[in-house]
C-alpha cells in the first residue's frame, strides 16, 4: 500500500465519527437528566446545548481525528479469531503509538464517568420523587430499572474500548477477541436500548 494513500482520509473519518458518538451518548444522557431536573424549560434549553455541544464534539473530533491525515497509511495483519489474510486498514499514528492507546483510554474512562454519573443522578431524582410521592411508585421504580439496565447497555461498548486499550498496552492475544466482538455491542447499543425502553413502556 502507499503511504500516501487516500485511506488515512477514511481513518480520519472513521476516528472522527467514532468520537462524536461518543460525545453525543453524553449529550443523550444529559438530556435526560435535564427532563427530570428542569420540567418546565427543558425544551428550550435542549435545544441550546444540542447546538453549542454539537459545534464543540465537532470540534473535539476534529482535532482528535485529524493526527490521521499527517501519518502514511497502513494496513495490518489481524490474528486468531480472524481467518488467515484478514486485515485492517490504519494509519503509522496508531501502530505502536503508546500515547495514541493511553489518550483514547482516557477518553474512554471520561465518557465512561460522565455517563455513569448522569444516570446516578436520574435515579437518585427518581428514588426522591418516590419518596416524596407514593402515588406512581411502581412506574418509578420500572424507571429506575429502566435506567440501570440502559445505562449498562450503553457502557459495554466503552468498556470494552477500554479493555482493547489495555489488552494493546500488554500486547495480549485476546486483543483479537475485542476487536470483533465491539461493533456488535455498538451495534446492539443503539437497538436493544430502543427496543428495550419501547417494550417497557
Amino acid at each position: 500500500m502507499k503511504t500516501n494513500s487516500s485511506v488515512r482520509y477514511f481513518v480520519f473519518v472513521f476516528y472522527f465519527f467514532e468520537y462524536l458518538s461518543q460525545f453525543y451518548t453524553v449529550l443523550f444522557c444529559f438530556v435526560r437528566v435535564l427532563v427530570l431536573y428542569n420540567k418546565r424549560r427543558h425544551m428550550e434549553l435542549s435545544e441550546n446545548i444540542l447546538t453549542i455541544w454539537t459545534l464543540i464534539s465537532t470540534i473535539l473530533s476534529f482535532i482528535f481525528a485529524f493526527p490521521h491525515i499527517l501519518h502514511d497509511a497502513m494496513g495490518m495483519q489481524l490474528d486468531i479469531p480472524f481467518q488467515y489474510g484478514s486485515f485492517f486498514l490504519t494509519t503509522t499514528f496508531v501502530y505502536g503509538n503508546g500515547l495514541h492507546i493511553i489518550g483514547g483510554l482516557i477518553f474512554s474512562i471520561i465518557i465512561t464517568i460522565c455517563i455513569t454519573i448522569m444516570t446516578g443522578m436520574m435515579v437518585w431524582k427518581l428514588k426522591n420523587l418516590k419518596l416524596v410521592s407514593s402515588q406512581n411508585s411502581a412506574k418509578k421504580a420500572k424507571a429506575e430499572t429502566t435506567l440501570t439496565i440502559t445505562m449498562i447497555i450503553i457502557l459495554i461498548p466503552a468498556t470494552l474500548t477500554q479493555v482493547l486499550s489495555i489488552s494493546s498496552l500488554l500486547e495480549s492475544k485476546y486483543a483479537g477477541y475485542i476487536i470483533l466482538i465491539r461493533p456488535v455491542f455498538m451495534d446492539c447499543r443503539v437497538n436493544i436500548v430502543s427496543c428495550y425502553f419501547y417494550w417497557t413502556h
